[in-house]
């Protein structure tokens, strides 16, 4: 068989040449060659099969490929070039036995090209992988190849169309970046999957009428219908007609391609059941001597891109909205974090300056006295604050435990009423407290969050009110088989709320009032600390009326269950009694301290000697145990957690794992809960919460040291 050769320049068309018009540089190529001096004779003489599916081809923008005959002479056009790019085989390869011009892809080819050739099906093979050499080196090039039939005149098989698309990047891209790209791989992945099911779907049509002369089974299977040998007014129903003849009468007119995209058209799904779909078509016309002869239609299913571009659409919206309100979470962070300092820094620089003021020689006994009371109350202060954020944060994680302990419901708002009664006075403001006749004397429930609720209530109300008053009432809601809910109102006659105000009051790090220059300070965790506590209570908790300049009221609910007067009552301790006093409740008691602060180490040093117990220190949990394997008796032992050398936990299991069988309690500044579960199964038989309270240690102390170690006065 004679190959074409190629000048160096390409030359006019040759008179033989059937028309080709476009097709760009490979169509001028093939107008350049003489293929009367080829194997394949003149090209008047080609198969009109041949002949229609190279017009097609060297016109399409999708990368074709045919090979002919039983030599496989090949045709490609000009989207195929950039497959051919670095592989040195272009302009040579057209015309070419396939054989001879790509011997390195045969051995993987043949077996489709063979079914193509022997059976006449299409086949359709996805990702396949092919060793091709590029650039001096031969590597792995992966491919996704629709092999057709082309049907010559006597409907035998004359050779095979491939439709193909290098798909090496996607496969490495989606090897490289599957887990992040979850969503776009799935989407890609059913795409995929669809396409591999239907073969680039393609019908060849005749004559004014429209006939089916040629058609692939991805074209029958995608219209699920039989078209060969039928026109269009035949094969489809009228209302498809009406869509698909405007523009089968538009090529025939014009004689120009026309292309349509994303067409909606009602066609099977799967299950054979009709649905829209989302199309691109391609209506190509043929024409012999400038006259029309038919159109070729090539059509494909878009409709798993369009619905992912609208996902994609939905995703962007919904991304811009969650970034809008991260900015905005981020901006009441920074709010927040700076209201924090400051409220942090306020009784800090009150401890530490008047701490200073303390040293001072000159310091009389009344000013001693202020000074260290200023210490204690912003001491006091800092503390509820810390305790606020960890309280928040075990709420905001399903973490905060609620108690059942009988309480005195008029015993418990009395103690907050009267707590705020000199900041009242103060202000010239009265403060009111109104007990409903039907309220229980004693409650079952979480007396220490009730108490936390309405210090929260009660403070706000007096610290926003400047003339008038505040007023608390209790009243019972309703009674039901032992349980009742309680009712507080706190109404004040203060600044009040204006509607922007009450609708982001109860949200955490924020407070009506969120300017730097504001007239009252607070960490704007108090409320939505209320608010959940109250949740988890039982209860609800609202703005009842609220108006600016007249003041507002809040009103809570909670649940609990009827207690009297019992075992379950809540103990009250005695008042006035301190452990700072100089008693002799733990004379005769000889206690550890272990701490690796020598301030910590004083003080508790201090509190237990002041109760006449016998001291001994030390710094880390190695120097302890050492102190007790020397011979060293101790009723009980009081050991920070987290300390140098050794810890806490490693020292009480060397203690276990020596036979030590006294109590340790453990002193720590972590407060959350989980810590305290860590410390009991570590085997303490106590947790003390830095900063420490006096009697906390003394009662600790009282509770655990074991029985007849030390005598009571």
């Amino acid at each position: 068989a004679m190959l074409p050769s190629f000048p160096s320049t390409i030359p006019q068309p040759q008179s033989c040449v059937f028309d080709v018009t476009g097709g760009g540089e490979c169509a001028a190529l093939f107008r350049s060659i003489d293929w009367s001096k080829t194997s394949l004779g003149p090209t008047d003489l080609w198969p009109e099969a041949l002949r229609t599916v190279v017009r097609v081809v060297l016109n399409s923008r999708q990368p074709m490929l045919i090979w002919w005959g039983e030599d496989l002479i090949q045709f490609y056009n000009d989207a195929f070039l950039a497959t051919m790019a670095s592989t040195g085989k272009h302009p040579r390869a057209m015309g070419q036995k396939g054989r001879e011009c790509w011997p390195e892809i045969m051995d993987v080819v043949e077996p489709q090209i063979s079914q193509v050739m022997d059976f006449g099906r299409s086949t359709w093979v996805k990702d396949q992988m092919i060793q091709m050499k590029r650039n001096g080196r031969t590597e792995p090039v992966y491919w996704t190849y629709g092999y057709s039939p082309i049907f010559d005149s006597d409907n035998s098989v004359g050779g095979v169309l491939i439709v193909c698309t290098e798909t090496t990047r996607d496969v490495v891209h989606r090897t490289d970046t599957a887990r992040e790209m979850t969503e776009v791989h799935d989407a890609k992945r059913e795409l995929y999957e669809i396409f591999q099911q239907f073969p680039l779907p393609m019908a060849i049509l005749k004559g004014p009428n429209y006939v089916f002369t040629w058609a692939n089974e991805g074209y029958r299977k995608v219209v699920a219908r039989e078209v060969l040998n039928k026109s269009v007014t035949e094969a489809f129903t009228a209302e498809e007609v009406g869509h698909f003849m405007p523009l089968l009468d538009q090529v025939r007119r014009t004689g120009k391609l026309v292309e349509i995209h994303e067409a909606v058209l009602n066609l099977p799904d799967e299950s054979g059941s009709m649905r829209e779909r989302y199309i691109d078509l391609v209506y190509y016309p043929h024409m012999v001597d400038g006259a029309f002869a038919g159109i070729t239609v090539i059509f494909y299913d878009v409709t798993e891109r369009v619905l992912a571009r609208m996902r994609l659409e939905e995703m962007t919206v919904k991304l811009k909205r969650a970034t809008a309100l991260a900015n905005a979470a981020s901006e009441t962070k920074s709010a927040f974090l700076a209201n924090m300092s400051h409220e942090i820094r306020t009784p800090l620089s009150a401890i530490l300056g008047f701490a200073q003021l303390l040293r001072e020689p000159r310091t009389t006994g009344a000013e001693h006295d202020r000074y260290a009371d200023t210490i204690l109350r912003n001491g006091q202060a800092l503390t509820g604050i810390i305790d606020d954020i960890l309280d928040l944060s075990k709420v905001e994680a399903g973490q905060l435990e609620i108690e059942e302990l009988a309480f005195s419901v008029r015993d418990l708002v009395s103690e907050v009423v009267e707590l705020f009664q000199e900041s009242a006075r103060q202000k010239r403001i009265r403060l009111a407290l109104r007990m409903g006749a039907e309220c229980p004397a004693s409650l079952v429930s979480d007396p220490t969050r009730i108490r936390q609720i309405l210090i929260n209530l009660v403070g706000n109300a007096v610290k926003f009110t400047e003339s008038g008053g505040v007023t608390v009432a209790v009243g019972l809601d309703h009674r039901k088989e032992g349980v009742l809910r309680l009712f507080v109102t706190v109404k004040d006659t203060g600044c009040g709320l204006d509607e922007a105000q009450r609708n982001r009051l109860f949200n955490p790090f924020t407070q009506a009032d969120n300017s730097t220059s504001r007239r009252f300070g607070g960490t704007g965790l108090g409320l939505a600390l209320s608010k959940r506590l109250v949740e988890a209570l039982g209860g609800e908790i609202a703005i009842v009326e609220t108006q600016p300049g007249l003041g507002s009221t809040f009103r809570f609910s909670f649940l609990g269950k009827e207690a009297g007067a019992g075992p379950d009552a809540l103990p009250l301790r005695e008042p006035g009694k301190s452990a700072t006093a100089k008693t002799d409740r733990l004379s005769g008691l000889k206690i550890l301290v272990v701490d690796d602060s020598s301030d910590n180490l004083f003080l508790v040093t201090r509190i237990l000697e002041r109760n006449s117990a016998s001291v001994e220190t030390a710094c880390n949990g190695r120097e302890a145990i050492e102190r007790i394997h020397g011979g060293a008796a101790f009723d009980i032992i009081l050991m920070d957690i987290q300390m140098p050398v050794m810890d806490g936990y490693d020292a009480i299991r060397a203690l276990e794992a020596s036979g030590y069988d006294r109590p340790v309690v453990a002193l720590t500044a972590h407060a959350m809960n989980e810590e305290r579960v860590k410390t009991k199964l570590a085997g303490f038989a106590d947790h003390l919460t830095k900063p420490l309270n006096s009697e906390d240690v003394v009662q600790s102390v009282l509770s655990h040291a074991k029985p007849g170690s030390f005598r009571l006065h």
